[in-house]
């Protein structure tokens, strides 16, 4: 923009009073100021559009800038008022304004600019008209057919912009967003490959379509610019784009009208539309009213979903979740409970049992277990399942927030869930309402939840867990929050009740270089797997093909005593239950962990005890023991005296079963049936370290924590 750095313009009023707070993260660096996120840039002015019943006094701060009081002046009608003038430091400061004295504060509108000599007056549509040089509602409007689609389906798409009031001069032109995140880039070099772009404009003009080849760093979009070298668009002068063999992944259930980027990761609708209707590189979004419709819907029914609990007692096992997915495993609702047959019911009696369920109103039919039936005296651990590692639209993801803990138990049919959103994108409202939110669905005996967050900076990205009920934020990314040290130095004296799991290891070399800022009093494991690969070791038939980070065998080798679990990264509110669809190879792990009951002390005692394993998504059961001691644990490990015992209750036959020790295999098994039970006295060597690592014949891998060897 020309003068507004950034505009944040809503539909609602606020009233602010006895100390109430608004705030909001500005989740990238102002245009034109890129650069290292240590610089300090401004002074930035900030005017905020409101009423006051009598003089009012607010305090406004910006980041770690010392916050600026104003005191705003009694009117009888809106009114825009200057708040004061702030320098930016960090990608992702947050800009506060709270409520210090006199009576209620009704905000309508909110302007940061840096031009400081800038005084708004007037109604929005007026400052906009002057901040853009134009009126947004003299831009035109656009149409685009087909305006919805089923997900995975191939479509072809037909886009017109028509030319507004203000017309389009020469050296002006349009600019595209295409929502890569959704899709491949858009192409224009072979016709028949999928995602061709052609363009057509009226006769007399001629212009230059550059196709980026890349993503934009700042919007992580695909940028298409039209700018015109001769001629002029008048009003009505219309622009035809086609796009061949558009196959979206991402469903967004409800017409999408987005054609500006909130935050980064919004997902826009293809095509949407900016103008630079006079050539000063200043190009303006469409408004809502102007911009064409799309939205991509699930498919058709093609399969059963049910869960039923991994581990329960004697008492008959009932499904704990069931839902009907298409294709690409998007949910389509539940099954009536009543419709629900067993064609091969699950025994009663302890043991491990595998069963099938039939859906009489879809006909549809699924496998179900394993389900092992354990004697509390017998068997006083049981393994529950979870995803603690997800996102949503409140940080950097798509999704209702407030549906992802409810997919999580109602779809996925999980044990324990939360979502871990990005907190330094986060503002300290949002924040509270994150953490009512999970606290609310904690229900002990079905369904647990843990206060989460995933913490950025020098180091890599690790999410910080509690077994409180509140969690503060460090929200890492800027100083003095983003290296290591400060992070464990704030929660130094709650050892015990707060843990970390770092992820993507291979892929991080902030991870890496940062190594001796680890705490591993608060740092108890890795998630070995997630939607984008494994992180076991470099080379993995199924890791990442970056390099740039550590493996999990390096960390061991180094003297790491982590555990793993495993989670899916997801990105789109779906935490246990993730298609493989959305830029992703595969589909999401899932963590399990040997606790005593379900309960969110018991699941975070056992995830800090590393009493935990991960699986590539599937419920495989898993127990691995060392010298009688259980993954995570600490024993002896004396040369020529290691008895090693497992047990593995998979959900298809088993290709290999390995362990290893100190990065090498020890001992190896093959071509096995799914359930198996197995001993192995290791007469040959003292390792640091033990685990198992298993590989099904479906594809599926699952791998435990360690055993790790103590000195006597």
């Amino acid at each position: 923009y020309r003068r507004a750095a950034e505009v944040a313009l809503g539909d609602e009023s606020l009233t602010l009073e006895n100390g109430d707070t608004i705030d909001h993260v500005l989740h990238h660096i102002m245009p034109g100021k890129a650069g290292d996120h240590h610089e300090r840039h401004g002074p930035y002015a900030i005017w905020l559009l409101a009423d006051a019943a009598t003089d009012t006094t607010v305090e406004t701060s910006l980041g770690q800038e010392t916050p600026q009081r104003a005191t705003l002046a009694r009117t009888s009608a809106r009114r825009w008022h200057r708040l004061g003038a702030l320098h930016l430091q960090g990608r992702v400061p947050r800009l506060a304004i709270a409520h210090r004295e006199g009576g209620p504060l009704t905000c309508h509108h909110l302007l940061v600019t840096d031009d400081e000599r800038f005084e708004p007056n007037g109604a929005v549509a007026q400052v906009e008209a002057e901040i853009f040089g134009v009126g947004r509602d003299r831009l035109g409007h656009t149409e685009l057919t087909p305006d919805e689609t089923i997900v995975g389906d191939e479509i072809d798409l037909a886009y017109t912009y028509v030319t507004g009031a203000a017309g389009i001069a020469a050296g002006g032109g349009l600019r595209w967003r295409w929502p890569s995140k959704d899709s491949r880039l858009l192409q224009n070099d072979d016709p028949d490959a999928p995602l061709f772009l052609s363009a057509e404009w009226p006769a007399g003009v001629r212009g230059d379509l550059n196709v980026a080849a890349e993503r934009a760093p700042s919007c992580r979009e695909q940028l298409i610019t039209l700018r015109l070298t001769h001629g002029t668009l008048r009003a009505g002068d219309e622009i035809h784009l086609s796009v061949r063999r558009f196959r979206p992944f991402l469903v967004v259930p409800e017409p999408s009208v987005l054609n500006e980027s909130i935050h980064w990761w919004t997902p826009l609708v293809p095509l949407a539309t900016e103008v630079d209707h006079d050539g000063r590189g200043v190009f303006v979004a469409l408004p809502e009213a102007a911009t064409h419709r799309f939205c991509t819907k699930a498919g058709p029914t093609e399969r059963l979903h049910v869960v039923c609990p991994a581990t329960p007692r004697r008492e008959p096992v009932t499904p704990s979740a069931a839902a009907h997915l298409d294709h690409f495993d998007n949910p389509l609702g539940h099954p009536d409970p009543s419709s629900l047959r067993w064609t091969v019911p699950l025994g009663t009696e302890p043991g491990v049992h595998r069963g099938r369920i039939r859906d009489e109103s879809s006909g549809l039919e699924t496998s179900v277990g394993p389900v092992w039936i354990t004697d509390e005296r017998e068997a006083p651990l049981r393994v529950f399942f979870g995803d603690i590692h997800g996102h949503s639209i409140l940080s950097d993801g798509v999704g209702d927030g407030a549906a992802y803990l409810r997919h999580g138990r109602d779809v996925a049919g999980l044990d324990f869930c939360t979502s871990a959103e990005h907190i330094c994108y986060i503002s300290d409202n949002d924040w509270r309402h994150v953490v009512a939110e999970v606290n609310r669905a904690d229900d002990p005996g079905r369904f647990v939840t843990l206060v989460a967050y995933e913490w950025a900076g020098m180091g890599g990205h690790h999410c910080l867990y509690t077994k409180d009920d509140w969690l503060e934020p460090v929200r890492g990314m800027e100083p003095p929050c983003d290296a290591m040290p400060a992070l464990w130095a704030h929660f130094r004296g709650r050892e015990g009740s707060i843990l970390a799991t770092t992820h993507s290891c291979v892929q991080s070399p902030g991870l890496k270089n940062h190594w001796d800022d680890h705490d591993f009093t608060f740092f108890r494991s890795i998630e070995i797997f997630t939607r984008g690969g494994a992180h076991e070791y470099f080379g993995h038939p199924i890791a990442p093909a970056s390099t740039a980070g550590i493996g999990y065998q390096e960390m061991l080798e180094r003297g790491a005593r982590l555990g793993v679990i495993a989670g899916s990264d997801n990105h789109e509110a779906r935490p246990g239950l993730t298609s493989a669809n959305w830029g992703h190879r595969r589909r999401g792990g899932l963590a399990g962990v040997w606790a005593a009951d379900l309960t969110r002390a018991d699941i975070f005692d056992a995830l800090y005890a590393r009493h935990t394993y991960g699986t590539t998504g599937q419920r495989t059961i898993v127990q691995f023991f060392v010298n009688g001691a259980m993954m995570g644990d600490e024993t002896p490990l004396d040369s020529g005296a290691n008895r090693i015992d497992l047990s593995v209750h998979a959900t298809s036959p088993i290709d290999r079963i390995e362990i290893v020790a100190d990065a090498r295999v020890v001992a190896e098994w093959s071509d096995l049936p799914a359930d198996v039970v197995e001993s192995f006295d290791d007469t040959e060597r003292s390792p640091h370290y033990y685990y198992l690592r298993l590989r099904q014949e479906d594809g599926h891998y699952a791998w435990s924590s360690p055993v790790f060897g103590r000195t006597n």
